[in-house]
């Protein structure tokens, strides 16, 4: 267990020295896009959200170590007073006390439009 933490550990400080910095009105070397990932581990004491004192027969309350992995990318897309930014991520959350179906997958898509008036 200690070597899977520490493993992830590494792979999140990679992940964040490697990841290009967003300007605030555009990406980095003038780029419009950018890619990052993010790798945690995490402890969720009661992941089921079930009681702590249920009556017999009911599941209980249950607890796992988790590893969590999730790469994201952005495309912006400018021309002159119009901006469109497409993003994505993709989640994935793994948890090691479970024996079947051991991952939650999420998926997000988000498209943002910003058009900037004149005075006239």
């Amino acid at each position: 267990m200690n070597r899977i933490i520490a493993t992830t550990g590494m792979a999140a400080l990679s992940a964040v020295v490697m990841q290009p910095a967003m300007a605030q009105e555009g990406t980095q070397d003038g780029k419009p896009w950018s890619v990052s990932a993010t790798v945690r581990t995490f402890y969720d004491d009661n992941y089921a959200t079930a009681p702590s004192h249920a009556p017999a027969g009911s599941p209980t309350k249950r607890s796992s170590w988790g590893l969590e992995f999730s790469p994201s990318g952005l495309y912006k897309f400018s021309r002159d007073q119009n901006t469109i930014d497409f993003s994505t991520r993709y989640g994935m959350r793994y948890y090691e006390d479970r024996q079947q179906n051991s991952a939650d997958h999420s998926f997000d898509f988000s498209v943002d439009g910003t058009h900037k008036f004149t005075e006239k």
